[in-house]
């Protein structure tokens, strides 16, 4: 643990007054989970009409948070503060899964979050951006916050699968892909699991992972099938593409890839129509099928129902970039819901990174009517 007196720690709190203690300067040194605010989502983290302009970190900082209505937290708040922790109650994260929430958190100066839960997309999406996630419940981080120090980088790692420690020590997605593509770094596929009875989810994650099995908690570098954004997201994954890719790059299979314009496409401004001219050059450079919207007609579909129609199939694995991406499950293909950094990986890759879950099983007793 680090005690850095340049830091501070802001309790997320539902008590708004407290909130305004902490931002004045004036630090709790403990906190009751049952008083943390839950269900931050990523709208509270930064409001949508923020992500229209651009996904410069420091400008989306300079509005972190300000969605959390009448809890005192004003625009460059954060900013302008020491703060560089941020504690929280359940379900942290949740909601749309664009990356606009991590560029905003890091140009706000957050490096670390600590909760009572997250969010899978949002915990993975801090992972590309190398922005760490504690449990509120760990023992030695609630000591250390009892004493106002920041948790270890170190201490963070330890608990992470072997592929998301490789892509935080390399400094997040992007810069982790670029060390594949130039050979400094590799991926070892882990062997196949113990032949056992899988399910349709683990047959095709093995199946696209090239092992003839998997369990549950292995992570895997998987082949994908399909890969689909829209026009906020697109942004982030150019944007992240010639950032690190500034020598260029090539995507192999664009035919592999559908965008679409499709969640702004009936706002008639200037931010918007950016967006989608990003995403249509993006799409005409390297022959992406890209569905435009017309101002006052619309678009064709929604991105979801689209790729229902015309273009999943069974047994197939599809990185989509929105939270609703599972719906494709229902014609029995494995459809993930990744951030922009992920869609990026795998526009010059073909790949992205699956960690094989955990099965439910829901038993219903009576009959049916």
């Amino acid at each position: 643990m680090t005690n850095n007196p340049e830091t501070q720690i802001l309790y997320l709190t539902k008590d708004y007054n407290l909130i305004k203690q902490q931002l004045s300067g004036k630090p709790l040194t403990e906190v009751n989970p049952k008083d943390l605010l839950d269900n931050i989502s990523t709208d509270a983290i930064i409001p949508s009409i923020h992500c229209y302009q651009d996904a410069d970190p420091e400008r989306l900082g300079k509005f972190c948070l300000t969605g959390l209505q009448n809890r005192g937290i004003k625009s460059g708040d954060l900013l302008n503060s020491r703060i560089s922790t941020i504690v929280a109650g359940q379900s942290f994260g949740r909601g749309s899964s664009r990356e606009h929430a991590q560029l905003a958190l890091g140009g706000a100066g957050i490096t670390d979050i600590v909760a009572i839960s997250f969010e899978r997309i949002f915990r993975e999406n801090c992972i590309n951006y190398g922005i760490s996630n504690f449990s509120f419940f760990d023992e030695e981080v609630k000591e250390a916050l009892r004493m106002g120090q920041i948790p270890t980088k170190d201490k963070y790692m330890e608990g992470l699968p072997r592929l998301s420690r490789k892509i935080f020590q390399a400094g997040g997605l992007l810069p982790f892909i670029k060390n594949l593509e130039l050979r400094t770094d590799t991926i070892e596929q882990p062997e196949s699991a113990t032949p056992r009875p899988m399910t349709m989810t683990e047959k095709i994650i093995a199946t696209h992972a090239n092992v003839d099995y998997v369990t549950p908690g292995q992570q895997l570098y998987v082949r994908i099938d399909k890969g689909y954004a829209y026009e906020l997201q697109t942004l982030v994954s150019a944007g992240g593409l010639s950032t690190y890719f500034p020598e260029g790059y090539t995507i192999h299979h664009p035919d592999h890839f559908i965008f679409f314009e499709d969640h702004l496409a009936l706002l008639n401004s200037s931010n918007a129509q950016n967006l989608r001219n990003t995403q249509r050059k993006f799409a005409n450079r390297f022959g992406i099928r890209n569905y435009q919207a017309n101002s006052s007609l619309g678009v064709e579909g929604i991105c979801h129902t689209v790729m229902i129609e015309k273009y999943c199939l069974p047994g197939e694995l599809i990185l989509g970039n929105d939270s609703h991406t599972c719906s494709l499950g229902s014609l029995g293909a494995l459809a993930i819901g990744k951030g922009a950094s992920e869609m990026a990986g795998a526009l010059i890759s073909d790949h992205m990174i699956v960690t094989v879950p955990e099965t439910i099983q829901l038993c219903l007793y009576n009959h049916l009517p």
